[in-house]
């Protein structure tokens, strides 16, 4: 089923992936559909997911114009559950503008919803069929002259102008041969002045559009996965979605005027400048590549779309134009002329980074930012755009704005195929992706040496030493991986280990956990014999996983028996009082509204430590927190034995003052208390 679902989804130029998250049922982000493979039915919730990426689609709302034709009463009974279901997940403004009667109509026509509708699933299949029929077949420009229009003795662009432009209506024109050629060149220069005069408020994206939320959710989780907070984001909703709206709007407006500054000085005939412009406007184009060669063309709303527009410049157009007799699919000769292109693009950029190794895999390519080159940073987003295409890099559909930012440099192998991405922000390293694992971005293994390299050569600039850190930090993961796989890992290995895979700076994937510390999880319980001797134990006394003493399974266990977590444990609302011969916790601890009362044999916290309203009274042979420790509202009195906090310590007033002297600024013991740093 999930083959099925992810090829299914492919029609439409979407990606798909599965989580486990046990809260979720499914989401969207950029392109993706995320769905929890443990849902009683994947294939609804796909579904779900699938037609909120239509639900402008004409289809789509006429079939819920009639799904809601039902009496008034029964619909406010509706709507007042789903407000219930939905309160806290949509905003009030979303609300009011009609999200609630957009998920009622999607559950019916997926036939998840507990009110019938008696052609439900069938109309939902409908719905889904004429949208792939759009997507696939309705939407190109057509190239398909009837004979009435073909015997006309006007130009080929003219008579394309006429099948297009007049939508079917264009009988009116031959009744009488006088003066229709006349009234057709006047329909021309007339479209074409209002095209060549739209001003930048006909481009302004409404905030609560799909995309501007879906870029909004996608900062959110890009700053979560780098571990930074994105509180102020998401108490600032309103105000950041509007900024979004305006970064968005302002960039397909210049990117629009760099396209008209560009057809206005050439020598095309009007009615295929006009048919380009409409085109772009009215269209976004894509190829998927994942699965051979497969065109999606989608219809652009202005006010909805943050895609950018067509590549538009003198290589495509000039293909387009000479060659449209040709084709029979105007996104094949799109595409056609983007192919050309993308030759001239590897050639004429191809430079040399300064002691930067590229291990003969290929070379940079740098592209020059608004601030390095203002007067050319649209065409090189044209370019840019061009080149990521087929990779899972929103840079495809984001390039100018991604390039008024700062330079982007990409990494393109001797076929001029990209494998690394590097956005800057102005003067600083902003993100470094790769193509592995779709939309996680990841390195491949045999080009994280060229980034590195890269890196390496520029870890003076801000977020450079991070970046480099985080590549040099994956390539120990895999190290460990490959040694414990040919089974040469040993005891000694076990510290750098898990200094690397509870450490600070754990990395994850752009919004998903990182795949070699995913799969390196799995490989532990392998080198259990090495890590029961690093800790001089036996191999049943240590556990591989996360602990909730909470669940049921624990509530009879009054003392652990075990010496060594290899993993975090929470003791939060478990009746658990003793900790017996535990000595070690690897990952986190959380005590907070716990029974437990002694530490008994615990050394070391690798990870955070919570004893806030904890019944815990001193700290005893605990050395070491490896991350934040928070002892607000607690009844610690003597903080025993402990050396370090490597992270932040969160005490309130009664406690601050008792212990002042305690700990430096960098949580480390005062050695006027006589304990060494």
């Amino acid at each position: 089923m999930k083959e099925k679902i992810i090829e299914f989804n492919k029609r439409f130029g979407l990606n798909t992936e599965f989580i486990t998250d046990s809260e979720i049922e499914g989401y969207s982000l950029g392109n993706t559909i995320y769905i929890n493979e443990n849902s009683s039915d994947i294939e609804k919730v796909n579904k779900h997911e699938l037609l909120h990426f239509f639900e402008d689609d004409e289809t789509f709302n006429e079939i819920k114009k009639e799904v809601l034709k039902i009496d008034e009463e029964r619909l406010k009974k509706i709507r007042r559950e789903y407000y219930l279901r939905y309160c806290g997940l949509y905003t009030e403004e979303e609300i009011q503008n009609g999200i609630i009667d957009t998920e009622i109509v999607i559950d019916i026509l997926i036939d998840n919803s507990i009110f019938t509708f008696d052609q439900g699933l069938k109309l939902g299949d409908y719905v889904l069929k004429e949208i792939t029929n759009n997507l696939e077949e309705k939407r190109y420009l057509n190239l398909s002259l009837n004979s009435k229009i073909n015997n006309m003795n006007i130009s080929k662009w003219d008579k394309l102008f006429i099948l297009n432009y007049y939508d079917g209506t264009e009988n009116h024109l031959f009744p009488e041969k006088e003066g229709r050629q006349e009234r057709i060149k006047e329909d021309i220069r007339k479209e074409l002045e209002r095209l060549y005069n739209l001003k930048e408020e006909d481009f302004i994206i409404n905030p609560n559009s799909k995309d501007i939320i879906r870029e909004y959710e996608s900062e959110i989780k890009a700053l979560e996965a780098r571990g930074e907070s994105a509180d102020y984001i998401k108490n600032n909703k309103k105000r950041f979605l509007s900024e979004l709206s305006n970064h968005f709007s302002k960039q397909l407006y210049e990117e629009y005027k760099h396209i008209i500054d560009y057809i206005k000085q050439t020598n095309y005939e009007d009615s295929f400048k006009v048919l380009m412009l409409r085109e772009t406007l009215s269209k976004t184009y894509k190829l998927d590549t994942t699965n051979g060669k497969k065109t999606i063309v989608n219809k652009r709303n202005m006010h909805e779309t943050i895609a950018s527009h067509m590549t538009l410049n003198e290589t495509v157009l000039n293909t387009i134009y000479n060659n449209v007799s040709d084709y029979n699919s105007f996104a094949n000769l799109y595409f056609a002329g983007l192919e050309i292109f993308n030759q001239t693009i590897a050639q004429k950029n191809n430079i040399s980074l300064e002691n930067v190794e590229t291990y003969e895999m290929g070379h940079w390519i740098k592209f020059d930012g608004k601030t390095t080159d203002e007067e050319n940073y649209i065409r090189n987003s044209q370019e840019l755009s061009s080149l990521v295409k087929d990779t899972p890099w929103c840079t495809k559909s984001l390039a100018s704005s991604q390039l008024s930012e700062g330079d982007f440099y990409v990494f393109v192998d001797n076929g001029n195929n990209p494998h690394i991405a590097v956005k800057m922000n102005g003067d600083e390293i902003d993100e470094v992706r790769g193509t592995l694992n779709g939309n996680s971005q990841e390195l491949e293994e045999d080009y994280r040496k060229v980034a590195i390299s890269f890196l390496e050569n520029n870890k003076e600039i801000k977020n450079g030493k991070k970046w480099l850190r985080k590549e040099e930090w994956n390539k120990r993961l895999i190290s460990y991986i490959e040694s414990i796989e040919n089974k040469t890992f040993t005891k000694e290995d076990v510290p750098k280990l898990i200094e690397d895979y509870f450490g600070k700076y754990e990395y994850k994937a752009h919004g998903s956990e990182n795949s070699n510390k995913e799969k390196l999880e799995k490989l532990l319980p392998r080198i259990k014999k090495n890590i029961a001797e690093y800790y001089n134990c036996a191999e049943d006394e240590i556990v591989f996983e996360d602990i909730d003493f909470s669940f049921s399974e624990y509530e009879d266990m009054q003392i652990f028996p075990y010496k060594v977590i290899f993993g975090s444990a929470d003791f939060k609302y478990s009746e658990m009082k003793s900790l017996g011969n535990l000595t070690t916790i690897v990952g986190s601890a959380y005590f907070n509204f716990s029974e437990v009362q002694s530490l008994g044999n615990l050394t070391t916290i690798g990870g955070n430590a919570d004893f806030s309203d904890s019944q815990v009274e001193d700290l005893g042979n605990l050395t070491i927190i490896g991350g934040y420790a928070d002892f607000s509202d607690s009844k610690i009195q003597d903080f025993g034995n402990l050396e370090n906090i490597f992270g932040k310590v969160i005490v309130d007033s009664e406690l601050m003052e008792l212990y002042r002297l305690e700990f430096d600024e960098t949580g480390h013991r005062k050695k006027e208390n006589g304990i060494k740093r």
